[in-house]
C-alpha cells in the first residue's frame, strides 16, 4: 500500500509539475506561430507582448493571456493605429479542449481596448484587413462532417474602459465612445439565442457633417435581444436605453444579412418631463441641474425603416413635441418661462432630398422677453428651399438671474432681432433676387462679457446687420477686446448659398480700422516672459505646429488701417492694405507697414491647396530698417546674415522669395528661391571675431571696426544658401571687394579681394608684413617692391569660428621700373603669341572656307543636272499626250 501511495504522490506531483511546465516550455514557440500565423493572415501588422497559458489560475479551467495587443494599418493606412487592447483573457472549459468536440469559452473580458475605424473619401476603410483566401470545395462529405463537427459555446463576454472610435468622412460621421463597461451574457455561439447586455458609456459624442449632435452624453445600457447569426439579425425585446437622465425605449430589429444593413426600429422617450430633454444640454451650457424646478411635457420619438447601403438610405423621422414648459435654477429669482417647441425630421422615402426639416415653433420667455424662432428646409439637395425668421429680445443682464455663471463671469448688453426670409437657392444663383425675400435686422447694443478664464474683456458698443436678398450687410461693428479695439462694416454675398451648399462661396468686402491691436494680450503671449529650460525629454515631446489650412469657398476683401500693432517684441504702425482671401490662399497687396524704424510694403500669398505642403510667394521693399532692431526682432536674420549682429546702422533692401513649408509649418530649404539687393549709406561690423581674426592674420587693423558706405549689393537665395555677388567697399585708401556664400546651417564661404597701400599698414605692421611678403616670394610672387599689397582672404566653416586663410597676389599700381620692364616683355610675348595664334586661325579658316564653297558648288552643278533631266521628261509626257489627243480627233 505504502509503494502505491508513493507512486500516485509521485504522479501527482509530476501532473501539477506539467500543469505550470508545459506552458512555461513551449512559450516562446507558441508566441511565435502566433505572431507569424496572425500577420500572415491579414493585410496590418498585428504584435503583442506577454503571453501567458495557465491551468492553474482557473483550475480547472484553462486560462489564456495576451497583453498590449496592437493592430497597425499598411498602405493608405500606414503606421495608423487601428486597435490596441491592454490585455485579453479567455477562460476555457478543460474538458471540453480534451474531448475535442466543442470548445466551451466560458468568458472573454477585454481590458482596456482601443479600436480607432477610418473610412477614406476614397470608401477604403482600415478594417478591411483580411487577406482574400481560396475557396477549398471539399468532396469527401466524412471531411465535412468532421468540420463541422468542432463548435464552440460562448457564454459571456466583456469589456472594462473600452475606446471606440469610427470617423467615415464619406458621410461625413465622427462618434467616439469613452469608458465604455459592457457585458454580454448568452450562448453567444447558438444560431437564434437571447442575449442580455448591461453596461455603460462615460462619454459619447457625435458629430455629423460638421455639426456636433452629442457632446460627452452619458449612456446607459439594458437591453434583451434576440440574435439570430444565420441572418445576423437582432431583433430588440425588453430593454431600456438612458442618455444622460433621459430614457428611451427601442423596438424592432436590425439585420445584416449581406451587404446592405436592414432595419425597422421605433424609438420613443419613456417618460415625459421636460426635465429629461434639459439633462442632454453639456455641462459647459448649463450648470448641474439638481434641484432645477421644471414643468411642461415632453413628446420624443422616431423611427427608421428599409434599407441602408452606400447612397440608399432607409426612411426614417424624428419628432420632439415640448409643450408649456419652464424651468428655474434654485436660489435664482427669475425662470424661462412658456416654452413651446416643436419639431420634426423625416423623409418617408429614405431620399435625401426629400427629407424636410421642420420647426415651426421655437418659443421662449427670458424675464418677461418673448423671443421666436422658426426654420423650414426642403429638397436640401437639389435645389434647397428655406424659410426662417427670428424675432425678440434678449436682456443678457437678466440671464445671471435665470442661470448660475461661474464665479468671476460678467454678461450684459442688449441683442434684438427682428428678420425673415424665404425662398429657393437657385432664385439667387439666377440672380432673380426679387423671387427671393429677405429683409430685416439684428442688433447687438452694450455687449460686455468678461470671466475668469478670459485674459481681458470682451465688450460690443454696437454691431448692426440688415439682411436683403442680395446680401447681409454689417452696416457697423465697434469691438474692445481687452486693450485692442476693431470697428469693421461691410458685405456678405451668397451667405444663404454658402449654408446650404457645399460648393458655394461666400463673398464679402470688409474694412476694418484699428488704433490698437494687442496681438500679445489677445493671444496670451507675455513677451517679457522668460521662457523655462526645456529638458530633451520636453522639446522631443512637444507638439509640431500644424498646417494653417486656408478655407476653399470663401471670397473676401478685407481693406485694413490699422494705426497700431504689437505682437510679441514687435511693434508695426501705420499699417494700411489690402488681404484677399480666396480659393485657399491669401494674398497682401501693397500693404505697407511701419516698424524697426523704417518702411516696408509686401505683396504676395500664401496658399494651401496642397494640405501637407503649403507654397508662399512674397515680395518686399525696406526703407530705412535699423539693423540691431531687425536682429533682436527677427531671429532668422542672423542665418540670413551672420554679420548683421555685430552690425549698427540702417539699410534698405528689395527681396523677392518662393518656396513651400512641410506639414509642421517649416521651410522646406531645397525649395526656397529669392533675389534681392541690399543697400546702407552707413553701417558699422565691430566684434565680430572672424574680423578679429583676419585683422590679425593680415596684420592690418582697420577691419575692427569695419565701416561700409554707399554700398550696393545684391544676392539670390537658392536651396537653402544665400549667394552674395561681388561688391566692393572702400577701408580708407584701401578697397576690399567681396563674395560669396552662407547657409541656413550657419556655415559660410567668402571671399575678401584686399588692394591695401603698403602705407596704410605703417611701422611695426609693415615689418610683420614684410616677413608674410617673403613668405610670398618663397612662392614666387615678388611683390616686395610694390606699392600696394593685394592679398585674398578667405572664410569657410562655421561662422562664429570659419577657418581663414591668406593667398597673396601680383601688386597692382605703382611698381619699380625692373618690375614694369618684366611686365612689357611678358605683355610682347603675349602679345606675338596671340598674333601667331590669329595668323594661323585666319589660314584654317579660308581653308575651311575655300572647302565649303567647292562643296556648295558641286551640291548646286549636282540639284541643276537633276532639276534638267525632270522638266526632260515633263517635256516628254507632254508630247507624248498631245500626240494621243491628235490621234483621237482624227478617228473620230
Amino acid at each position: 500500500m505504502k509503494t502505491v501511495l508513493k507512486i500516485l504522490g509521485v504522479l501527482v506531483i509530476l501532473i501539477v509539475a506539467a500543469l505550470i511546465l508545459i506552458p512555461v516550455i513551449f512559450k516562446d514557440d507558441i508566441v511565435k506561430m502566433v505572431k507569424q500565423e496572425t500577420n500572415n493572415a491579414v493585410n496590418a501588422k498585428i504584435d503583442f507582448g506577454d503571453f501567458d497559458l495557465s491551468l492553474i489560475k482557473s483550475f480547472p479551467n484553462f486560462h489564456f493571456t495576451i497583453e498590449d495587443v496592437s493592430v497597425i494599418g499598411i498602405d493608405e493606412f500606414e503606421g495608423k493605429q487601428l486597435a490596441a487592447i491592454k490585455e485579453l483573457n479567455l477562460v476555457v472549459d478543460l474538458m471540453s479542449v480534451i474531448k475535442g468536440e466543442t470548445i466551451q469559452v466560458k468568458r472573454i473580458n477585454v481590458i482596456e481596448p482601443y479600436i480607432e475605424t477610418k473610412v477614406l473619401a476614397n470608401g477604403k476603410a482600415n478594417w478591411d484587413i483580411a487577406k482574400e483566401s481560396e475557396t477549398v470545395e471539399v468532396e469527401d462529405s466524412s471531411l465535412e462532417e468532421g468540420a463541422s463537427s468542432f463548435k464552440m459555446d460562448l457564454n459571456r463576454v466583456s469589456i472594462e474602459k473600452g475606446r471606440i472610435i469610427y470617423d467615415d468622412v464619406t458621410m461625413p460621421i465622427h462618434m467616439d465612445i469613452a469608458n465604455l463597461d459592457i457585458d454580454l451574457t448568452g450562448d453567444l455561439t447558438a444560431s437564434v439565442t437571447n442575449i442580455d447586455a448591461h453596461g455603460s458609456v462615460a462619454a459619447f459624442n457625435l458629430t455629423f457633417d460638421g455639426v456636433q449632435y452629442m457632446k460627452n452624453v452619458k449612456v446607459l445600457l439594458d437591453v434583451v435581444m434576440e440574435m439570430d447569426i444565420d441572418q445576423f439579425k437582432f431583433t430588440f425585446k425588453d430593454n431600456e436605453i438612458w442618455a444622460n437622465k433621459l430614457p428611451l425605449g427601442l423596438d424592432g430589429w436590425l439585420a445584416m444579412p449581406n451587404e446592405s444593413i436592414d432595419m425597422d426600429l421605433t424609438f420613443e422617450a419613456k417618460k415625459t418631463d421636460f426635465i429629461e430633454i434639459l439633462s442632454l444640454i453639456p455641462a459647459e451650457f448649463a450648470q448641474d441641474l439638481e434641484g432645477v424646478k421644471t414643468a411642461g411635457t415632453l413628446a420624443l420619438n422616431g423611427y427608421a425603416k428599409g434599407s441602408y447601403l452606400d447612397s440608399i438610405y432607409p426612411a426614417f423621422g424624428i419628432n420632439m413635441e415640448v409643450a408649456n414648459a419652464m424651468f428655474q435654477f434654485p436660489d435664482l429669482p427669475k425662470a424661462v418661462e412658456d416654452i413651446q417647441i416643436k419639431a420634426s425630421v423625416e423623409s418617408k422615402t429614405g431620399d435625401v432630398d426629400y427629407t424636410i426639416v421642420d420647426v415651426p415653433k421655437f418659443h421662449f420667455k427670458m424675464a418677461d422677453n418673448p423671443f421666436d424662432l422658426n426654420f423650414y428646409l426642403a429638397t436640401p439637395i437639389s435645389d434647397p428651399y428655406i424659410r426662417a425668421g427670428m424675432k425678440g429680445k434678449l436682456v443678457l443682464d437678466n440671464i445671471k438671474d435665470l442661470i448660475p455663471l461661474d464665479k468671476g463671469d460678467e454678461l450684459g448688453g442688449t441683442i434684438i432681432s427682428d428678420f425673415s426670409l424665404a425662398g429657393n437657392l437657385s432664385t439667387i444663383e439666377n440672380e432673380k433676387y426679387e423671387e427671393f425675400k429677405a429683409g430685416g435686422s439684428l442688433i447687438v447694443e452694450k455687449m460686455h462679457y468678461a470671466s475668469d478664464s478670459l485674459d481681458y474683456p470682451v465688450d460690443i458698443s454696437y454691431a448692426g446687420l440688415e439682411f436683403s436678398p442680395r446680401f447681409v450687410e454689417l452696416t457697423q461693428f465697434d469691438m474692445l477686446l481687452g486693450k485692442s479695439d476693431l470697428a469693421v462694416n461691410g458685405k456678405l454675398e451668397n451667405f444663404i448659398g454658402y449654408a446650404l451648399k457645399d460648393d458655394q462661396v461666400l463673398k464679402g468686402v470688409l474694412n476694418i480700422k484699428s488704433n490698437l491691436l494687442d496681438i500679445n494680450q489677445l493671444a496670451g503671449i507675455d513677451p517679457d516672459a522668460e521662457s523655462p529650460e526645456e529638458t530633451e525629454e520636453e522639446i522631443s515631446t512637444e507638439e509640431p505646429m500644424e498646417v494653417v489650412l486656408l478655407p476653399k469657398n470663401i471670397d473676401f476683401t478685407t481693406n485694413a488701417a490699422i494705426a497700431k500693432l504689437i505682437f510679441d517684441n514687435i511693434e508695426i504702425t501705420d499699417i494700411a492694405g489690402a488681404i484677399v482671401l480666396k480659393q485657399q490662399m491669401m494674398r497682401l497687396e501693397n500693404t505697407g507697414m511701419s516698424l524697426l524704424d523704417g518702411r516696408m510694403i509686401m505683396s504676395g500669398f500664401y496658399e494651401t491647396t496642397d494640405s501637407v505642403k503649403p507654397t508662399y510667394d512674397f515680395a518686399m521693399d525696406v526703407k530705412g530698417f535699423d539693423v540691431q532692431k531687425t536682429v533682436k526682432t527677427f531671429n532668422s536674420i542672423e542665418k540670413l546674415a551672420p554679420l548683421a549682429k555685430s552690425s549698427n546702422g540702417k539699410y534698405s533692401s528689395t527681396l523677392t522669395i518662393t518656396g513651400a513649408l512641410d506639414q509642421n509649418m517649416d521651410p522646406i530649404f531645397e525649395s526656397m528661391f529669392g533675389k534681392g539687393k541690399l543697400s546702407t549709406d552707413d553701417i558699422t561690423v565691430e566684434g565680430y571675431k572672424p574680423l578679429e581674426k583676419m585683422a590679425e592674420l593680415i596684420k592690418y587693423d582697420k577691419l575692427n571696426p569695419l565701416n561700409f558706405k554707399d554700398l550696393n549689393l545684391t544676392f539670390t537665395i537658392s536651396e537653402g544658401k544665400v549667394y552674395v555677388d561681388p561688391f566692393t567697399n572702400k577701408i580708407g585708401n584701401s578697397k576690399v571687394t567681396i563674395s560669396g556664400s552662407n547657409s541656413f546651417d550657419q556655415t559660410i564661404d567668402y571671399v575678401f579681394k584686399f588692394e591695401i597701400p603698403r602705407s596704410e599698414f605703417g611701422g611695426a605692421a609693415n615689418a610683420a608684413v614684410d616677413g608674410l611678403l617673403a613668405k610670398a616670394a618663397g612662392k614666387g610672387i615678388d611683390v616686395s617692391m610694390a606699392d600696394n599689397i593685394n592679398v585674398d582672404v578667405r572664410m569657410v566653416g562655421p561662422a562664429t569660428d570659419p577657418k581663414i586663410t591668406t593667398d597673396f597676389k601680383q601688386a597692382a599700381g605703382n611698381a619699380t621700373d625692373a618690375l614694369n620692364d618684366k611686365a612689357k616683355e611678358e605683355l610682347e610675348k603675349k602679345k606675338k603669341e596671340l598674333e601667331d595664334k590669329a595668323k594661323k586661325e585666319l589660314e584654317e579658316a579660308k581653308d575651311k572656307a575655300q572647302q565649303e564653297l567647292e562643296r556648295k558648288r558641286k551640291e548646286a552643278e549636282e540639284k541643276a543636272k537633276e532639276e534638267l533631266e525632270k522638266e526632260k521628261k515633263k517635256a516628254e509626257e507632254k508630247l507624248k499626250e498631245e500626240a494621243k489627243k491628235k490621234l483621237k480627233g482624227i478617228f473620230k
